[in-house]
């Protein structure tokens, strides 16, 4: 088959993978996936129909579940290396997660030196009882900061020795400290509780008073609405009560901003252009792009007001919606062709001919 012309572009509107229409200008060959499909002459365009079935069913085979999934898998992964650069910390946490305990010390070198301060503390207020006490000692001793700073990944459960050393940690070190302070001064009782985001301690403040009845105290600011104890090695209960949990209202929401808004902003930007990027391929509309990454710096921004002040959930919900926003419009220009085309014929951006077809099609015109 010969088409005559100065112009000429084709592209099968079914196949994703063929994204932009091949323009051809003069003698010149152009080569689909590695097949001569397309041969130009001056003047005119000779086309191997045979080839060009061979290259159509080659790109066919290419389910876009697989596409997806590679993406997906991709992301996660790049996410996970992001999220946690120290393999070291990341090998220990997985081990502290299934053996909590191992975590709770009582004689380890600086437990002298603590008890002797919370007497001090004790004969200075002897009418805050000895469990306060304890509290406002973590709380001031103990400065907050994450974990992302302290051991530059995103979740680490410290012994109560580390706590000590570096004197910073978030509320999983200030809680597994509290519990090793509890048990060293006489209340054995005393264990961690978790929720989906938070660490706390919980101890029996009647242990120290025979024959009365047990009274669970909870101390370092406990989530009054789901606590899972952590008195032993975790089940699977234990997983799935956490599981169970996010499906309670506004749970997922809430976890969802206090995590993100965790993440320190630089790791932030790594990772929403690359969730963008991979949502906008194989899509390559400059104009649309840039207009994306326009979108991605305003979502960016509130997160970066959320990051300045310490915790903000608003910012940060804010910031999470205009992401999805960003990501919703990355995966519409995949699949709406006006949308693309809108953009491409705004600007001088992006290529005049870079959205699909609503079917498959051969197309010659003349600029």
């Amino acid at each position: 088959m010969r088409l005559s012309g100065e112009v000429c572009f084709a592209f099968f509107a079914s196949l994703r993978d063929i994204e932009r229409a091949v323009v051809l200008l003069g003698p010149r060959t152009v080569s689909i996936s590695g097949v001569q499909a397309l041969e130009m002459r001056p003047g005119r365009v000779t086309v191997d129909q045979n080839e060009c079935v061979e290259t159509v069913k080659y790109f066919r085979n290419i389910s876009p579940w697989r596409r997806w999934a590679t993406k997906t898998f991709a992301f996660c992964l790049l996410s996970f290396f992001v999220l946690n650069p120290n393999l070291k910390r990341l090998v220990l946490q997985v081990r502290h997660t299934f053996a909590p305990e191992s975590l709770i010390q009582t004689d380890f070198a600086g437990m002298q030196e603590i008890n002797r301060q919370i007497d001090q503390l004790i004969a200075r207020s002897p009418d805050r009882s000895e469990i306060k006490t304890i509290e406002k000692f973590v709380l001031k001793r103990i400065r907050y900061v994450s974990d992302y700073q302290t051991w530059g990944n995103m979740e680490y459960w410290p012994t109560a020795e580390e706590v000590w050393q570096n004197r910073q940690e978030d509320c999983d070190g200030r809680a597994i400290l509290a519990v090793s302070i509890l048990r060293s001064r006489g209340y054995p009782s005393a264990r961690l509780a978790i929720s989906l985001d938070h660490m706390w301690a919980e101890v029996n403040s009647r242990e120290k008073q025979p024959g009365l009845p047990e009274e669970i105290t909870s101390i370092l600011h406990p989530d009054s609405r789901f606590s899972a104890a952590l008195d032993g090695k975790p089940t699977a209960n234990h997983f799935a009560r956490l599981a169970k949990a996010l499906f309670r209202p506004t749970a997922f929401r809430d976890t969802s901003a206090n995590l993100i808004a965790a993440i320190p902003f630089a790791r932030k930007v790594i990772l929403l252009t690359m969730l963008l990027l991979l949502c906008y391929h194989p899509c390559r509309n400059h104009a649309l792009l840039l207009v994306l990454l326009c979108s991605e710096w305003v979502a960016l921004s509130f997160f970066a007001v959320s990051d300045a002040r310490i915790v903000d959930h608003q910012y940060a919900i804010l910031g999470l919606a205009c992401t999805l926003v960003v990501i919703a419009a990355s995966l519409a220009a995949n699949r709406i062709g006006p949308l693309s085309l809108l953009f491409s014929r705004a600007g001088s951006f992006g290529s005049r001919w870079n959205y699909h077809p609503p079917r498959q099609e051969l197309i010659t015109n003349r600029w």
